[in-house]
């Protein structure tokens, strides 16, 4: 009964719409007329059927112009359209708000590129004074480290250049050299060790080789051999500097010398045979190392490094 009941009250309401007592699919041109959107519908010859009342007519050859791509007008103004069945449909959209925001947006990308910009160059600055900081601090650390050698490269410079003696001028041109070598591998030690802990024995082994040639200039015989394969920026430095002090001071009667470095467990023994007058003692203690004094007068020098001591 309920079943039936709802089906003859759909009955009556299908009835009195087909009959036209209830309206239904009617007052669509008025409806469109009265839309508050600027829109026109017209035929396919683009002739104008129904138009809203901000609308205005529009020439046929616009018609399908829009209908291609939609076209800006005064104001801000864009006209566009679409095909329907049987004709088309065109309507007007108000952008002025639309285009200030994205004009705003434009400006606002301009000013982040800018700030970008100053950003990028700020940090570039940044990073190029730090890395200026740090070759100061290095040449910093070079120039005090070296500083004793610097001075005494002066001094004979300046007897150098006052010497008339050929000879003597010759021997002091030969300390000038192994002073200005000691110099150079010495800072190139300094920048090894800001990069790295440990080197291969390599670079040490070019520092001495290029001492002992040098050294040809004061009629010296050297001689240098090493077991080891890596050692730490630390120890080079160390032996390095041990190795500079005992040339310096035995420089002026220095006939020759030899040295050994090689691993006991985890420690490096430094051995240097010397052959000269100069006592080296001074100098040993001033590194720690031990010194002592052979039966045909040459020196018998040992630097123990990595926890070792003085014998």
């Amino acid at each position: 009964m309920t079943a039936a009941l709802c089906l003859l009250f759909a009955l009556i309401i299908e009835s009195c719409i087909q009959c036209g007592l209830i309206p239904s699919n009617t007052g669509y041109a008025q409806l469109f007329a009265a839309s508050t959107i600027s829109a026109q519908i017209t035929d396919q010859s683009g002739k104008c059927i129904y138009q809203s009342q901000d609308s205005e007519c529009i020439a046929p050859e616009i018609v399908r112009q829009v209908v291609q791509c939609p076209i800006m007008l005064e104001n801000g103004i864009r006209l566009s359209g679409k095909p329907i069945l049987g004709g088309y449909v065109l309507w007007k959209e108000n952008l002025p708000e639309l285009q200030e925001i994205v004009r705003e947006l434009e400006d606002r990308k301009e000013e982040l590129k800018d700030e970008n910009l100053i950003e990028k160059e700020n940090l570039r600055t940044k990073r190029k004074v730090e890395k200026l900081s740090v070759k100061n601090q290095l040449y910093d650390k070079i120039q005090k480290q070296t500083a004793r050698q610097s001075k005494l490269l002066t001094e004979f410079i300046e007897a150098y250049s006052m010497e008339e003696d050929e000879n003597k001028r010759k021997k002091i041109l030969g300390k000038i050299v192994v002073i200005g070598a000691y110099i150079k591998r010495r800072s190139n030690l300094i920048f090894i060790a800001e990069q790295t802990v440990k080197f291969p024995i390599r670079e040490l082994e070019l520092c001495f080789r290029e001492t002992i040639k040098n050294l040809e200039w004061n009629h010296v015989e050297a001689g240098f051999s090493t077991a080891l394969e890596e050692i730490r920026s630390e120890d080079a430095m160390q032996i390095y500097d041990f190795f500079e002090a005992v040339i310096e001071e035995s420089l002026e009667d220095l006939s020759a010398f030899n040295v050994n470095l090689k691993r006991r467990e985890a420690r490096i023994i430094m051995s240097m045979s010397v052959e000269c007058k100069t006592d080296l003692q001074e100098i040993a203690r001033r590194y720690g190392a031990y010194a002592e004094q052979d039966f045909d007068g040459s020196w018998l020098l040992s630097l123990i490094l990595g926890g070792g001591g003085g014998k």
